[in-house]
């Protein structure tokens, strides 16, 4: 759950000229970024706080930096430690807000150009700007660990579209990690579309049995070859389906597997006794993943601000959807930051020069009050996203029952 987290592990310092009295020199830089001196102090009063361990408050003055584009003089380097910092957490996601205006030919060049491609292209894509995505996602190197993430992303975002060449050029570059499972899934259901059933059941066929994939592609490969006329390896795959739920797995449309036999042999009355019950068993959570994932609030009324601390909140929905909300990259890169600010505000607390407490501190905390909350913001967003996943799952399954008593209708009297 994104509730875990993984222990941070801090690079070097990054080199400045804060001395040997770093509080003292941020103070001084401090004064000189309100003074005047502008972007130039505001980047050597972040590489200050960075020195100091105060890296979430020093990304926040480079990103302000960045913000202000490349017609200020230091853009290149503040954007630089922003993505090095954001590397180091763990969380590039935090990033995008910043990045949002940028073009192409502003990202430095930097070794951390591969991060910097990403954030930008993973920003674009939440804007549904994928022209411009693909652009910079091309760019980014074929061994970053992160190129499976955009990838998948993008090549679903392109199948929405209908632009059905090009999301099975994005979903194939996906080869690697945990999303090449879900990437096989997703190629398999474009290939469906194209109608190239074959294709889609050897797709399908390189999702191992432990991958997150497997679930869902158990079912599929179930009604594939069934519609293909191969009853022998069709009721393996739903006896595999049947196993997978009952361990606990998450495949609304699983329930219909029998149904769906039921209606191809016209047996009406079993049929329908078998669509109803799936209707009864599945309609109380479509209710609830209704009214949780329109309005990003559970019941009660309580909003995502609930999520602080390391409590999972609890929405009404049974376990078998909690568990997959929350899991992904974006929650979890989110997660890592919240807990940088909460340690962050204990080492302010820890210093103790003086002038640092008096003019400093202050700003830092509500530096750290604006990030929390934004940070609170993307991962409300981010969380309801997988509710509306999981919903759509259910609706898809809903979907097909209509369909099924559809075909239904058309059949003779009852065996």
């Amino acid at each position: 759950m994104i509730w875990w987290m993984a222990s941070l592990v801090w690079a070097a310092p990054i080199p400045t000229t804060c001395g040997a009295d770093p509080p003292k020199a941020a103070v001084a830089y401090f004064e000189s970024m309100l003074t005047g001196d502008g972007p130039e102090a505001e980047v050597r009063f972040g590489d200050c706080l960075a020195v100091l361990s105060l890296r979430h408050v020093a990304q926040r003055h480079y990103l302000e930096v960045a913000r202000m584009g490349p017609s200020s003089a230091p853009f290149s380097e503040a954007l630089s430690k922003a993505i090095e910092i954001a590397e180091e957490v763990g969380d590039l996601v935090s990033v995008e807000p910043y990045m949002a205006e940028l073009r192409h030919r502003d990202l430095p060049a930097t070794e951390h150009r591969d991060a910097l491609l990403y954030v930008h292209a993973s920003g674009l894509l939440e804007r549904d700007k994928l022209i411009r995505a693909s652009g910079s996602a091309e760019e980014v190197s074929d061994d970053y660990h992160l190129r499976p993430h955009l990838f998948l992303g993008l090549g679903r975002a392109l199948q929405a579209k209908g632009a059905h060449f090009e999301a099975l050029q994005s979903l194939r570059a996906v080869t690697s990690g945990d999303q090449a499972g879900q990437a096989r899934l997703s190629e398999a259901r474009l290939l469906v579309e194209l109608g190239r059933a074959q294709d889609a059941v050897d797709a399908l066929a390189l999702i191992g049995p432990d991958d997150i994939a497997a679930d869902d592609a158990s079912v599929r490969r179930a009604w594939l070859w069934s519609q293909m006329g191969e009853q022998t390896f069709a009721e393996e795959a739903q006896k595999e389906a049947i196993w997978r739920v009952k361990r606990g797995a998450f495949i609304p449309q699983a329930d219909l597997l029998v149904a769906t036999d039921l209606v191809a042999e016209c047996r009406e009355r079993p049929a329908e006794k078998q669509i109803a019950r799936f209707e009864r068993s599945w309609n109380p959570l479509r209710m609830a993943l209704v009214g949780v994932a329109d309005t990003g609030r559970p019941s009660g009324g309580r909003s995502w601000e609930v999520l602080r601390g390391a409590a999972p909140v609890d929405l009404g929905l049974p376990d078998v959807v909690m568990a997959q909300v929350g899991t992904g990259h974006r929650a979890r890169s989110l997660a890592r930051s919240l807990l940088v600010i909460q340690e962050e505000r204990e080492q302010i607390e820890a210093i103790e020069h003086p002038a640092f407490r008096q003019i400093i501190a202050p700003h830092l905390y509500v530096v750290l009050d604006d990030g929390e909350r934004l940070l609170h913001q993307l991962l409300g967003e981010t969380l309801q996203g997988d509710l509306r996943r999981s919903l759509t799952r259910v609706e898809a399954a809903f979907s097909r029952a209509e369909s099924l008593r559809v075909r239904l209708d058309a059949c003779g009297k009852d065996d």
